[in-house]
């Protein structure tokens, strides 16, 4: 209910054109929602993305597995592997393996060594489900796919080597391609607006996290607005 609440008071406030929910874990609970059900305005979360690249890579090696790295409330929620099942794909295609902490070191600053101690564990128990199949990693918590460089060096330390890295950070945008109304000439205005206090550890981490890809992003989330009647319930 809050999270309904939540969507119609930014719906109320900002009248959007389209809402996309960029938390894999709300990915998963805005289907629910009546916002979603009722509202003329398209919904579109991060876990539609993760799965079209499930989909797309499967289909060039459906032999291949994919491993799910992710939060644990994702995990336990099973609906990439009730997606994907959707999709003709068998359920043991999919080995979900919870990273507790990971976002929360990320978030932080990511010290290398304690990102690179978390995934090696993470990685390191999943890979022992996969039998010698040929598999795709795949990163489904927002946050992870910002430590992209660190899975990358520990599939080599562990001489492990996925068909690729599908990471949906990349791709979630990629539908805008084909609406008539976006144009790639079109002005953009980037702001960030919270109705929670980001520490300015939060900011400084994610800011250099984000400042290669979009410079107007990084400044924007740097530079953010608090706003504690962002939205009621």
């Amino acid at each position: 209910r809050i999270f309904d609440a939540a969507l119609s008071s930014l719906q109320a406030r900002f009248s959007p054109d389209i809402v996309l929910v960029a938390c894999n874990t709300l990915s998963v609970l805005v289907e629910q929602t009546t916002f979603f059900k009722t509202a003329c305005v398209p919904t579109l979360g991060i876990v539609e993305a993760g799965v079209r690249l499930m989909v797309q890579a499967l289909h060039k090696r459906p032999d291949a597995r994919i491993i799910l790295f992710a939060t644990r409330t994702t995990v336990e929620s099973g609906e990439f592997s009730r997606r994907l099942q959707q999709h003709g794909f068998p359920a043991e295609t999919l080995i979900a393996q919870a990273c507790p902490d990971l976002a929360d070191c990320i978030e932080r600053g990511m010290d290398p060594l304690e990102a690179e101690v978390l995934i090696t564990e993470y990685v390191a128990a999943s890979a022992q489900q996969l039998d010698g199949a040929a598999w795709y990693a795949s990163l489904n918590c927002t946050h992870f796919g910002y430590a992209e460089r660190v899975w990358q060096k520990v599939f080599q330390k562990l001489n492990l080597s996925p068909l690729s890295l599908l990471n949906p950070n990349t791709s979630m945008l990629d539908f805008l391609d084909g609406l008539p109304t976006v144009s790639s000439k079109a002005p953009v205005r980037v702001e960030v607006i919270s109705r929670v206090e980001i520490s300015t550890q939060a900011r400084e981490a994610i800011g250099d996290i984000l400042a290669p890809v979009s410079l107007e992003t990084a400044t924007a989330f740097r530079n953010y607005t608090l706003d504690e009647n962002l939205f009621s319930f």
